[in-house]
């Protein structure tokens, strides 16, 4: 069997008490059930009956279990035929959903010259790339644009949001401008991060450089601003 991160097919999980089951199907199983327990612990699961018994017994009452892979064609197909034979599970929704077989591919777009650097197959695959922790972070920097981990991202095939951008806020993962006295524009940074570990190598925390951005004072002979295009015209 393929490690369980990049198995694509049917899973259940079972609790220990009673025997019951949820029924799920996914192309990344375990990265999904890394999301089912990451929701499940933070009493925030979707899926109310086994949300209910899993604070009832308690997570070492529960286990996830491979049902049989498949390719991701048969898994609407597959998943239905479970669902038929497990009447008493915990899935409330009893047809299968073929929005969850269909991964949303997601464009990295990179903060300077806004153009497409790669195309991920899912959300779930930057992640696991990335060592980022599940959550709904990525799924709305590609609904409303703005920066996530040092770059934009954005659905394949929905129209990139840019009219965010002027006001992307003060978050570390933005662009920033470096302006001399002069005011012309020094170097147009990543990131807020990537702009403070420059000057600062030795310093970990960012805040120092974003406090001067926020109060609009010089830092280091230099002043700051969160990248805006209209201001500071786009980048080729």
């Amino acid at each position: 069997m393929a490690s369980i991160l990049r198995v694509c097919g049917i899973y259940q999980i079972r609790c220990l008490i009673h025997s019951r089951v949820y029924i799920g199907q996914s192309f990344r199983i375990g990265l999904r059930w890394n999301e089912h327990k990451f929701y499940l612990r933070l009493n925030r699961s979707k899926h109310g009956p086994l949300q209910q018994d899993w604070n009832l017994y308690g997570e070492e009452n529960f286990v996830f279990e491979i049902i049989e892979e498949c390719v991701k064609e048969k898994l609407i197909e597959r998943e239905q035929y479970h669902l038929d034979a497990n009447p008493s599970s915990y899935n409330v929704q009893r047809k299968a959903d073929p929005r969850t077989a269909v991964a949303r591919t997601v464009e990295q777009i990179c903060p300077k010259t806004f153009k497409v650097i790669k195309v991920w197959n899912s959300i779930l695959e930057i992640q696991e790339h990335l060592g980022k922790g599940i959550g709904g972070g990525l799924s709305k920097a590609c609904r409303e644009g703005f920066a996530k981990y040092g770059f934009y991202w954005n659905y394949v095939g929905q129209e990139f949001c840019r009219k965010v951008k002027p006001n992307l806020g003060y978050n570390r993962a933005n662009p920033v401008v470096q302006i001399d006295s002069t005011n012309k524009v020094v170097k147009i940074w990543e990131s807020v991060m990537q702009a403070h570990r420059y000057l600062n190598p030795d310093i970990e925390q960012s805040g120092i450089l974003m406090r001067r951005i926020q109060s609009k004072t010089p830092y280091k002979d230099y002043k700051w601003e969160i990248y805006d295009p209209k201001i500071h015209g786009e980048i080729n």
